[in-house]
């Protein structure tokens, strides 16, 4: 059947480029022959995408079914209507399928955007939780007192508004220590973020493998939270109205870490500037 079908749009290729000679104006003798058939071959041979294009069954049937004389017929007609108007026939599909490649192109990418939305959401959703979960446990709400391991107190700085700049060395990766931020802005209130903090080491020999103490701004009901380890490291999680210069104490206050909310690269206006 597949030759069949190949004969078919050959003949049909050949006989629309005769007819668009036969057709055309001008003297027989100035006639060109060899391009018009071509270009009636390439329009034949390009139904099967067409017919695909429109959603026919046509060509499906001729090789599912059997051979059915008939619906051979309205393929060779197919064929040689479009080999008869090839110039228009193979612009127009052309057309077509470049506008559909970028409606589909158009429709991944919304796709992916959506997906990404609510994947964001989702980690949104998750840093809600951990952040309610979090000033329960450690008691940030005002009136929860701290209880827990002793850590050497560290005075706060001469900067009012943010006591801890400056007094914890001013660099988040000491001795193997690393202190990190996700920040995650609140849909519809600018002012408002999710700070999820994690303390953790930097060389796979020499793990944290006690309680850190997290410095938070004062307005916090407990802004100096001991935080144990778990599986290597020390997380807490947060809402916060305003950025804020965090400290750490990690090694029982041996090592002291230093990082800016409103230097990371996450934090977004106006939260960053409160």
């Amino acid at each position: 059947m597949v030759w069949t079908v190949l004969a078919v749009m050959t003949a049909a290729g050949v006989l629309g480029g005769v007819v668009n000679v036969a057709v055309s104006s001008g003297d027989k003798a100035d006639r060109n022959w060899i391009l018009p058939i071509l270009a009636g071959l390439g329009a034949a041979y390009l139904i099967p995408l067409f017919l695909q294009t429109v959603s026919s069954q046509l060509l499906v049937d001729l090789f599912s079914n059997g051979p059915h004389h008939a619906d051979l017929l309205v393929f060779g007609a197919f064929c040689l209507l479009a080999s008869i108007s090839s110039k228009a026939f193979i612009q127009t599909l052309s057309d077509t399928i470049l506008r559909e490649a970028k409606q589909a192109n158009q429709s991944a990418s919304e796709a992916k955007q959506q997906a990404q939305r609510s994947q964001e959401k989702s980690e949104q959703t998750a840093m809600w939780v951990a952040a309610t979960r979090d000033e329960a446990r450690f008691g940030l709400e005002p009136g929860v007192p701290d209880e827990g391991a002793q850590f050497p107190e560290v005075p706060p700085g001469p900067v009012h508004d943010d006591p801890w700049a400056g007094q914890f060395g001013g660099s988040p990766e000491v001795g193997g220590r690393l202190l990190e931020a996700d920040i995650s802005p609140m849909p519809g209130r600018p002012e408002w973020s999710i700070v999820c903090l994690t303390v953790r080491s930097t060389e796979a020999a020499r793990p944290v493998d006690g309680p850190v103490q997290f410095y938070l701004h004062p307005t916090f009901g407990n802004s100096k939270p001991i935080v144990p380890v778990v599986a290597g490291k020390a997380t807490l999680t947060f809402a916060s109205w305003g950025a804020f210069v965090v400290g750490a104490l990690v090694d029982r206050g041996a090592t002291q870490l230093e990082l800016d909310l409103a230097a990371h690269p996450l934090a977004r206006e106006p939260w960053r500037s409160q």
